[in-house]
């Protein structure tokens, strides 16, 4: 049984790919952090205008609440309604300013995860395609780098015998007209 194959094998090749995949990955996720968080800040800017209308019709209402009691407690006034009907209307107003200030509050809090999730999934992909590069290049690496050692041995003079490589390792066909050439030379084991 074969060994199991490393997953850095030649650093000078597959070192700058890594890199290479490393930056496209930071760069993608600096431009998703930054679309996210000008989004948020811009959504955050336009719920707290939503916040502060809201609080500006609820204190408008109820200072027309308040005018509309006084003017229905005048008895020269055509204009009656009754006080509670005016409380009640009150209440349900004020009922809505306050669920709409929660789900402002919400949406605040929920943009602060979407962040947090998009950061964390822009980390573990990036980490698979780094290590996905590095078990890509491994694949070409380690046979470039025994076709540099066959060379080596070639030109100092040595014996080569060119190795069996596994049967899903790149350059098959290289390696086969390698022996050929290296046994018409003379040159092989």
């Amino acid at each position: 049984m074969l060994p199991r194959r490393r997953l850095l094998i030649n650093k000078s090749y597959q070192f700058p790919r890594a890199v290479q995949a490393a930056a496209a990955v930071l760069i993608v996720t600096a431009s998703a952090a930054a679309y996210t968080v000008w989004t948020s800040v811009s959504d955050n800017l336009t719920l707290k205008q939503v916040e502060e209308e809201q609080q500006a019709y609820h204190d408008i209402q109820q200072e027309l609440y308040k005018t509309l009691l006084h003017i229905s407690a005048n008895p020269d006034s055509e204009l009656r309604t009754s006080e509670e009907k005016l409380r009640l209307e009150m209440e349900h107003y004020s009922k809505m300013v306050k669920t709409t200030a929660e789900k402002i509050s919400g949406l605040r809090g929920s943009t602060v995860w979407s962040v947090l999730i998009i950061a964390a999934l822009a980390l573990l992909s990036g980490i698979a395609l780094i290590l996905l590069v590095l078990k890509q290049t491994s694949g070409i690496s380690g046979q470039m780098l025994l076709l540099e050692k066959y060379f080596d041995d070639i030109l100092e003079g040595k014996r080569v015998s060119v190795k069996k490589l596994r049967i899903n390792d790149s350059f098959q066909d290289v390696f086969k007209k390698l022996d050929q050439v290296m046994r018409k030379l003379g040159i092989s084991d």
